[in-house]
Formats: structure tokens, C-alpha cells, sequence
């Protein structure tokens, strides 16, 4: 990547990561209060809790697509994109949820797991592609 565009790709996610995971903390930590204005079964505000939790811990890593999907597409390839995006939604989100929730039973914290273990392979997927692709494609010769 050119200089500028790299570090402006880099300061993107750094503060969208910070923004996103700051949020979802602090509504994570907050939960039990905030959930009980909808709720009152202990089990739900349980869940709550947990599956935010889980969501904090994601938020770097969809901070991470987010942001790397805009720059490739930006840099003219969009096709990487959507290939990534496909398999990660279609094989590890439908598959993670298909096995981990319903057939073995692990309910709703599964589900939030396997959208995190999407998004954390996508991201690697990126961060694979900025180092050994050239992102910024010459426009030109399309």
C-alpha cells in the first residue's frame, strides 16, 4: 500500500476498534441494569450479559472487516471481498451456528461465538491480503 493510505487505513481501525469495543463494554457491563427495563427473567438478562461479553470481545475483529473491506474494494478489487465475505458467512456462520447451537445444544451463545469466529477469520483473511497483495490496483488498466 501507498504510504498515506496505509496509515490512514491503519488509524481507521484503531479508532473504530476502540470506538466499537469501548461501546459494547460498556453496554456489556451495564446490561444487567439496561436489560431489566425489558425484562425481569433472570435467565434472559443472563444471556444478555454473556452474548454482549462475547460481542466486546469480537469488536476489534469486525472493526478489522469493516474497515479492510472498504480498502479493498477502494483499491479496486472487489471480488476478494465478496468471496471472503461469502465463505465466511455462508460455511463458518451457517455451519458454527448449524452444529455448535442446534445440534449441540449450546443455544444462543453459540451463535454469537460463531459470528466472532467469522469475523476473526475474515480479518485474518485481510490482514493476509494487505501484506501479500497489492491493494491499490492501477484503476487505469481495469
Amino acid at each position: 500500500m501507498d504510504g498515506w493510505f496505509k496509515e490512514y487505513r491503519r488509524w481507521s481501525y484503531i479508532l473504530s476498534a476502540i470506538a466499537m469495543t469501548s461501546i459494547t463494554g460498556i453496554l456489556a457491563f451495564t446490561s444487567p441494569w439496561i436489560g431489566i427495563l425489558f425484562t425481569h427473567d433472570e435467565k434472559v438478562l443472563h444471556l444478555l450479559m454473556i452474548i454482549l461479553f462475547i460481542d466486546t470481545i469480537s469488536q476489534p475483529f469486525l472493526a478489522s472487516v469493516t474497515i479492510d473491506t472498504s480498502v479493498v474494494q477502494a483499491g479496486g478489487n472487489s471480488k476478494f471481498s465478496m468471496i471472503v465475505t461469502m465463505i465466511g458467512i455462508w460455511v463458518i456462520r451457517t455451519f458454527g451456528v448449524y452444529l455448535f447451537a442446534w445440534k449441540l445444544g449450546f443455544g444462543l451463545p453459540a451463535v454469537w461465538i460463531s459470528i466472532a469466529a467469522d469475523n476473526a477469520f475474515r480479518a485474518g483473511l485481510f490482514a493476509w491480503y494487505r501484506k501479500k497483495k497489492k491493494v491499490i490496483r492501477d484503476l487505469g488498466n481495469l
